[in-house]
């Protein structure tokens, strides 16, 4: 174990990324702990924060259950051995029954034998069951059944006793049963040894220590263990409720308790939801689901499949979410059932809310109001909240005030408690009328009372907003001081301090006490990181304070001598400066940090986004802030523009194909040229610099900025070299590194799709290369691992292939390769999910390997592209992980690129950069330069991004 693997844990940035990192690491959770909480001791003097964050990891990983992969057996066959692999790393029971279920042909009671070895290997090395491939061994048991699940429960007795003489004996006993019913004479004896032997070593259960007492598994103890593990979720204890489910739920299906096995799945879902685990909660659900279908149990089956929706709207992805609730609806309707017709309308408009699609919501919520007529539910308290959210969104003012007098109505007439509470916490409120305003100080008073903090900030908010400044600063300071614990993390307490923040700088001119409300508030949140004791998502909290820092942004900018502390705080909320490697007390570069490394030749341009706003820091040999003359709506217009005309609309409601290459002349662009324009504005200042390093803010997805148009007319790449870096504190890091060495080998990759005539186009790019050592890998024999292999080892690695994103999984992004036998499908995501794995390389892949690669360059569909969900995915893009694995310099592309056109700029590219020693992003503008020159379409040298050093090779 290595500082390298603690940074690349300690630059996920999300616990269920470092997760992935940890297990894919195969090293003993306790031991990977270990060295965390020793990392953490030697940071802490220097580098709290880190030291804070690598025990935080040190808690979670502790904890973890790291599954071994299977080790391939010859005598198995492919299929058998690829779907053991699959299992061993599927996190779990639920997992591994996913993936095998479906294939019992594959197996048998000789190939259970294998994997009881396999499995024992890992127990006898002292391996706890949850770890060792005991989730293999039960699944397949309990698949193949008979003599085979004896023997599953035997090689589970043995690892259990290491942790658990209870469980262990249970399980002989189980083995036992089953081999007397199932087996032959020498399964009977086998299990009875077993049995005997076990007993002679550690005696019966009164005369022994258990050194983790715990009762053994029975039909009866099924419901007791279901409801202490939805107990321990509600106590906040998420990690020994997930144990207790993981232990129950393979019983439960052996079993035969199908329903308890449903609603524990369902619940387990829920722990994984969360802890930010989407993707595994979404599976969780789903299989809940089937077997709620199998029940014929309609109620439970449409809960999983909501919260299976729901994931992805907690994940960020509402569009992944509309067909899920289309279908529910559809599926409601057609059954009939009314009270669940209500629920699916509710969710699927406000999913269409969380869109933006306020006239879709509006019709569904409608929908709902007029359905339920006078019958007064829950179902209607949200849909006509909803609606009034709707109205309020779309400006219809009179709509708006007839859902409150009704909202109003249901509490007078029939003193409906949730009527109120939906009434006073909705858009339609009339807090100016003196009876609402009295029932809302009584109901204020009542949910600070008791507790209820969600119901009360919403409340606080309204009520704060019709006191006067002085007053509405007390019941807001009150509601908080009351909820001191929630007061760092939760979103609720966070609008209400900023609501006090923003009445004592507008209202009160009160400056500088709602900056120091704000340090303060921000200081609370840094110390609730690093006491963190639960498994919660830190990054989680952050993204939920994140408002807090930008309050503080918009405060502090508007002094004009706090620029410099406005770009610290900026770049302190940055995602990416988590993700950075570390050499700067506090993890975030200052200006001044900059400044001492900025030489004379290069620029800084660091874009920054506040709710409304966009701007830029410009560091020359002064800091220098930019407003700009866009929104970051308008950013998201123009990067969308750009997406339809050469991807296409991948994201959007209403899919469209991307535009030919030969229709470019029709491609309409003017609304992302203004765009780029107005980013533009910031050029003047940076006019003579040789190397512009722009720093992206998260609404410039996918937008050229060296296509940036200065006032003068030209482009950023003509006045320039250009860089990217992810932050601050990374230029910093990178500027202080090592200088780049001379490179000398070179690795060349290529694979063209099944489908294409022109295998050439992808796989002669070593014709390019001119100078160096070169090693080709090409067409049948450029599989991942040969890639990988290859990258390892050069000083410049270049791949020419097809690229794609996952936009529900973004490290299951990547790269399309051979399989070893035969080129990719250009239609992968047709290919059976079983088969589709041997092709990729993926960011998952990249980010475990350690790589000393100079320059590796990507001439590949959109690999610069971000399919991250959530500011705190930024880690997972091919750019960012690679720079992370160790690529000094990446080059990398935003949209599908022209094979001709691409190839001629990147033999022009390396013979600047290997010929004439230019940097790589002076090689890259020279030659993207030359084809401006030419009079070439922003389509074919706009797309390629450099990323990383911009120094020249010593």
């Amino acid at each position: 174990m290595t500082d390298d693997l603690v940074e690349s844990l300690l630059a996920s940035e999300s616990v269920a990324a470092a997760v992935e990192l940890a297990r894919r690491s195969r090293i003993r959770p306790r031991e990977l702990a270990g060295t965390l909480f020793s990392y953490a001791e030697r940071m802490r003097p220097d580098r709290p924060a880190t030291a804070a964050a690598a025990s935080f990891l040190a808690d979670v990983v502790g904890s973890l259950e790291v599954a071994n992969a299977w080790v391939a057996q010859d005598h198995l066959s492919d299929e058998a051995n690829e779907l053991l692999t699959r299992a061993s790393l599927a996190g779990g029971w639920p997992g591994a029954l996913r993936v095998l279920r479906g294939h019992r042909h594959v197996f048998d009671h000789d190939m259970m034998m294998s994997v009881v070895f396999w499995h024992s290997g890992f127990a006898q090395q002292g391996v706890p069951p949850e770890a060792n491939g005991a989730a293999v061994v039960i699944t397949l048991g309990a698949l193949l059944g008979g003599k085979s699940s004896a023997l599953a429960h035997m090689a589970w007795a043995r690892a259990c006793e290491n942790t658990s003489l209870a469980h262990a004996e249970f399980h002989f006993l189980r083995a036992q049963e089953l081999a007397a019913v199932h087996g032959d004479d020498v399964d009977r004896h086998a299990t009875a040894s077993a049995l005997d032997s076990f007993r002679d070593r550690f005696g019966v259960p009164r005369e022994r220590a258990d050194p983790i007492p715990d009762a053994p598994l029975t039909i009866g103890m099924i419901p007791v263990n279901e409801s202490n593990a939805a107990s321990l979720r509600d106590s906040g204890r998420y990690l020994e409720a997930l144990a207790l489910l993981d232990r129950t739920i393979p019983f439960a299906v052996e079993a035969g308790a199908t329903a308890n096995a449903m609603r524990m799945l369902n619940d387990r879902g829920l722990l994984h939801d969360d802890l930010g685990n989407y993707a595994l909660a979404s599976e969780n659900f789903t299989e809940s689901a089937r077997l709620a279908g199998l029940l014929k149990d309609e109620g439970r089956r449409f809960e999983a499949r909501n919260n299976a929706a729901a994931s992805y709207l907690k994940r960020g992805q509402p569009l992944q979410a509309v067909p899920l609730f289309r279908g529910i609806l559809r599926e409601q309707d057609a059954a009939g059932v009314w009270p669940r017709r209500m629920a699916a309308r509710n969710n699927l408009a406000t999913t269409y809310a969380s869109l933006g699609d306020h006239e879709r919501a509006r019709d569904l919520y409608a929908e709902v109001v007029t359905m339920m007529g006078d019958l007064y539910s829950p179902s209607l308290w949200i849909a006509l909240t909803g609606l009034a959210a709707a109205y309020d969104s779309l400006g219809q003012t009179e709509e708006l005030r007839a859902v409150g007098e009704r909202m109003w109505r249901g509490w007078t007439e029939r003193q409906d408690v949730q009527a109120l509470q939906a009434y006073l916490n909705s858009a339609a409120r009339d807090l100016t009328n003196p009876e609402v305003r009295d029932v809302a100080e009584q109901m204020w008073a009542a949910l600070v009372r008791q507790g209820d903090v969600f119901q009360g900030a919403a409340l606080t908010v309204a009520l704060s907003r019709e006191d006067a400044p002085e007053l509405a600063l007390q019941r807001l300071d009150a509601f908080l001081n009351a909820f001191e614990a929630e007061r760092s993390a939760v979103p609720s307490c966070i609008s209400a301090e900023l609501e006090a923040a923003k009445i004592e700088a507008e209202v009160l001119d009160r400056g500088d006490a709602a900056l120091t409300r704000l340090y303060t508030a921000i200081g609370r949140v840094e110390q609730r990181l690093g006491q963190i004791e639960q498994p919660y998502d830190r990054d989680w909290v952050l993204d939920q304070t994140r408002p807090l820092y930008l309050r503080l942004f918009e405060l502090l900018l508007a002094g004009p001598t706090f620029v410099e502390e406005a770009l610290q705080v900026h770049e302190a909320s940055r995602p990416a400066t988590l993700t950075a490697a570390d050499g700067l007390a506090g993890r975030v570069a200052s200006a001044q940090d900059v400044l001492r490394v900025l030489s004379p030749d290069v620029a800084v341009i660091s874009f920054a986004e506040t709710g409304s706003a966009v701007s830029a820091f410009v560091l020359t040999g002064q800091v220098r802030w930019v407003p700009l003359d866009v929104t970051p709506a308008q950013l998201g217009e123009a990067a969308m523009e750009i997406s339809v005309a050469f991807n296409g609309a991948v994201s959007g409601l209403a899919r469209r194909r991307p535009l030919a290459v030969r229709n470019l002349g029709k491609v309409d662009l003017c609304n992302a040229e203004r765009v780029l324009s107005a980013l533009g504005k910031v050029l003047s200042l940076v006019d003579g610099a040789q190397t512009v390093c722009v720093i992206p803010s998260a609404g410039m997805e996918g937008l050229p900025l060296a296509a940036m148009r200065a006032p003068s007319g030209k482009r950023l790449v003509e006045m320039a070299g250009v860089v990217h870096q992810s932050s601050l504190t990374a230029f910093v890091t990178t500027a202080v590194s090592d200088p780049p060495r001379v490179p000398r080998t070179v690795f060349v990759a290529g694979v063209a799709d099944a489908e294409t005539d022109t295998p050439e186009h992808f796989e002669a790019d070593a014709e390019v290369f001119t100078r160096g050592e070169v090693t080709v890998v090409t067409g049948e024999r450029a599989t991942p691992d040969a890639v990988v292999a290859g990258i390892r080892e050069a000083d410049i690695a270049h791949v020419s292939c097809h690229g794609f994103v996952d936009t529900r999984d973004p490290f299951g992004s990547g790269l399309l390769l051979s399989d070893g036998t035969r080129r990719p499908s250009s239609r992968h995501h047709l290919v059976p999910v079983f088969e589709r794995a041997a092709f990729e390389l993926t960011v998952r892949d990249l980010a475990r390997e350690q790589l000393r690669t100079e320059l590796l360059t990507l001439r590949a569909c959109s690999t610069a592209r971000r399919s991250a969900v959530s500011a705190k995915e930024e880690l997972g893009t091919l750019t960012r992980v690679l720079q992370a694995a160790g690529c000094r310099t990446v080059v990398s592309t935003l949209w599908n690129v022209d094979q001709r056109s691409s190839l001629a700029l990147f033999a022009r590219f390396y013979e600047l950069y290997l010929n004439e020693g230019l940097p790589a992003c002076q090689a890259m503008a020279r030659a993207q330069r030359e084809m401006i020159d030419s009079g070439q379409h922003v389509y074919h040298w706009a797309p390629f991004v450099v990323s990383g050093d911009w120094r020249t090779s010593r």
